[in-house]
């Protein structure tokens, strides 16, 4: 039988054996953790890979073809340069609560955007409403390919991931209304020289499609034209967000059964 040295000597070892161990799992944990910090991206990288890498990949998988799958990649591309897409990229949404800031982040840019839109309206000199209307241009630019993506990636949960609210929406497009109206006011006031007023008057009209802004040429309006057409993609979205959420009674079918029109 071992003496009491041998039994003494086993338990030192043991304990050895343990410290040695306790010692390699936190080297292990620490490894672990540096090998973590290095696979974390870079802020500009995380930024980088929401804004192009993330929305390509996405479309990798889809079905569209030919042209249909020429204009989304060239609507992908054109988030390059777009603000309001360098804002939701800014933001990451792989979990509900990055989404919240990233949503909060575009209700803010979509009100600060309004706001500054509006004092260009009616403060801005005129010799410097070219550069107003370059500005706001710009600004409608960003809106319209936001609007477009919505549209053409409805489908695509992978590029365009599902809006948290049809009510958030549809708040968000009025404001949207807005600014389109008081972007082509500008407009008319840099190239009609109309006052403020008047130039905002013209922009209702024909946003409304009842009339032409004063002094206009009924065969000689490019700019009228041109809200027109940017006042039916507004239309057009709408429709999507609205009318794909609202519930219609199977034809010949149970009056309670009801089914969802489908995202197009």
């Amino acid at each position: 039988m071992p003496g009491a040295e041998d039994v003494s000597e086993l338990k030192r070892r043991i304990a050895e054996i343990e410290q040695a161990v306790s010692n390699l799992t936190r080297e292990k944990m620490g490894l672990e953790e540096s090998v973590e910090r290095l696979q974390q991206p870079k802020p500009w990288e995380s930024f980088w890979f929401r804004l192009y890498k993330k929305p390509l990949r996405g479309m990798r998988d889809h079905a569209s073809q030919g042209f249909e799958r020429a204009t989304r990649y060239a609507l992908l591309y054109f988030r390059l340069i777009s603000l309001q897409y360098w804002i939701i990229s800014a933001f990451p949404d792989e979990n509900p609560r990055g989404r919240k800031k990233r949503d909060l982040a575009v209700d803010v840019s979509v009100v600060i955007q309004l706001l500054g839109v509006v004092l260009l309206w009616w403060f801005v000199p005129e010799p410097y409403l070219g550069i107003a209307a370059f500005f706001t241009g710009y600004l409608l630019f960003c809106l319209y390919l936001s609007l477009i993506n919505i549209v053409f990636f409805s489908d695509v949960p992978k590029v365009n991931m599902p809006t948290t609210s049809a009510t958030r929406s549809l708040l968000l497009l009025a404001l949207n209304v807005l600014q389109v109206a008081f972007t082509f006011a500008i407009f008319y006031r840099s190239v009609l020289h109309l006052c403020p007023r008047l130039a905002l008057f013209g922009s209702f009209l024909v946003l409304g499609t009842v009339g032409l802004p004063d002094g206009v040429p009924a065969l000689d309006a490019p700019y009228v034209g041109i809200q027109i057409l940017t006042n039916f993609v507004l239309f057009a979205f709408a429709i999507t967000v609205f009318v794909s959420r609202v519930p219609i009674r199977l034809a010949g079918g149970d009056p309670e059964k009801k089914m969802e029109i489908p995202n197009t």
